[in-house]
């Protein structure tokens, strides 16, 4: 976006980002961008039922930036993974491996890194 439509325009895009994200998660969530464009959702107290949850916001956030058409092709790829014992090194690099693949099919979507817990 910064090369094409410039600066501007990339940071008016990672604002309403963080707007659709702040909107769509609850208030005891952290919602923070983590550099250039990747951002990190936090859920706290979150039922088995979350992975659902989630991919339907996900779901949700994704149609209204695919209808910012003056930004080109704008959309959220999502990496997720849980962890018992709350944030760490290893929590970041599933989420990270679970983000991976979500691009390598085509990005535009979600995928959760599955450990049992």
């Amino acid at each position: 976006i910064n090369d094409t439509y410039g600066h501007s325009a990339g940071d008016d895009v990672l604002k309403i980002i963080s707007r659709e994200l702040t909107e769509a998660f609850r208030t005891s969530d952290f919602v923070a961008r983590i550099g250039g464009d990747e951002f990190a959702v936090l859920l706290t107290e979150f039922s088995s039922d979350a992975n659902v949850t989630v991919r339907g916001k996900v779901n949700e956030i994704n149609e209204k930036l695919l209808g910012l058409k003056e930004y080109g092709k704008v959309s959220l790829s999502v990496g997720a993974a849980q962890s018992k014992t709350g944030y760490n090194n290893e929590l970041v690099d599933n989420a990270d491996k679970a983000l991976y693949k979500t691009k390598e099919e085509g990005k535009c979507g979600f995928n959760l890194y599955e450990i049992d817990l």
